[in-house]
């Protein structure tokens, strides 16, 4: 049989694996798991004992960090849980030429971030 795993659940199991790494004090925030249409959403949080099920086929959004002795952690990943519909593919290349064209532009001392919107 397989496991049925919520946001909820898989957002605790990470906490249980951060807690067990070598000098880890505390979150350094509450984990966000967010399935499918829920990773649309920001700062998306399940509620507790639910959330969406996170099923064979989608895109999981993990946000994650921790306190430790030497500073902070903030680790957000994507995934495509299964192949991606060529609707994702695109959509995630956009995203990522957008990064990529933020990344390599040059601006001056004072931009806001809402100013860089435009580049990305």
């Amino acid at each position: 049989g397989s496991i049925v795993m919520t946001e909820d659940s898989l957002s605790g199991k990470i906490d249980e694996f951060r807690a067990e790494q070598e000098g880890f004090l505390k979150p350094s925030f509450e984990t966000i798991v967010a399935f499918n249409q829920n990773s649309a959403q920001p700062h998306y949080h399940a509620e507790k004992g639910s959330g969406a099920v996170i099923g064979d086929r989608g895109i999981l959004l993990v946000d994650s960090g921790g306190q430790y002795p030497g500073g902070t952690t903030d680790i957000t990943r994507t995934i495509a849980v299964n192949i991606p519909s060529e609707q994702q593919i695109s959509d995630f290349t956009l995203v990522l030429k957008g990064h990529i064209n933020l990344a390599l532009s040059k601006f001056p001392e004072g931009t806001r971030g809402y100013q860089l919107d435009l580049v990305a």
